[in-house]
C-alpha cells in the first residue's frame, strides 16, 4: 500500500506540500498494516463548491470509523 501511495502522489503537480503529505502517508502505513483497511469506490454527483474530502470524513464519521480519501478522479465541471 506504501508504494501504491507514493508512486501516486509523486505524479501529483502543483504546491501542495507534497514532501510534507508523502512522509506522512509513509509513516502512517509502516504504522498501520493494510489488512485493517476497508476500500470502498464511490461514485459522487455534485455541485460545484462541495468539498469530497469534506463529506468522506462526514461519512466516516457517521460510521464510527476514520476515513480518508485516497484518490479523487474529477469526471466533469459544470454542464460540459
Amino acid at each position: 500500500m506504501e508504494k501504491e501511495l507514493i508512486a501516486r502522489l509523486s505524479t501529483v503537480r502543483g504546491d501542495f506540500r507534497q514532501g510534507e503529505t508523502i512522509k506522512g502517508w509513509a509513516d502512517f502505513c509502516r504504522k498501520f498494516s493494510a489488512e485493517n483497511f476497508l476500500l470502498s469506490t464511490l461514485r459522487i454527483s455534485c455541485s460545484t463548491g462541495t468539498y469530497i474530502r469534506g463529506l468522506v470524513d462526514e461519512i466516516g464519521k457517521q460510521n464510527g470509523v476514520n476515513a480518508v480519501v485516497f484518490s479523487l478522479t474529477r469526471t466533469k465541471i459544470g454542464d460540459k
